[in-house]
């Protein structure tokens, strides 16, 4: 597991075309926003989606190119069905995420090209 920690607003891409940014940290809770292609699964780690759905977005009936959830310490959420970032800590103006991959998936910092 890779472990990155991002302020607000900050980024991290994976694969190139997977953006998962901290949006608010807020008490014990952090909003996640990510951005990928519409038809990649994205979806609480507790709570799969039942039977076949094309993405999260589908599944919440949202149409927005970015997918919004609030984790907490310890909670993760699934991207592809092989990728998941998990809330590893919370401190007032930072989240520690640990990223899990398959090998030979790129993941960065987003203030490095």
């Amino acid at each position: 597991m890779l472990v990155l920690s991002r302020k607000i607003y900050e980024s991290i891409i994976i694969d190139e075309s997977i953006v998962v940014a901290v949006v608010e940290i807020l008490g014990g809770k952090v909003q996640i926003g990510v951005s990928c292609a519409s038809d990649m699964p994205v979806y609480k780690q507790e709570a799969p989606p039942q039977g076949i759905i094309e993405s999260f977005r589908n599944y919440r009936g949202e149409t927005s190119g970015i997918i919004e959830c609030s984790r907490k310490k310890g909670e993760s959420l699934c991207i592809a069905n092989d990728i998941s970032i998990l809330i590893v800590d919370i401190q007032s103006e930072m989240a520690r995420l640990g990223v899990v991959s398959p090998k030979g998936i790129v993941v960065r910092r987003q203030e490095f090209q």
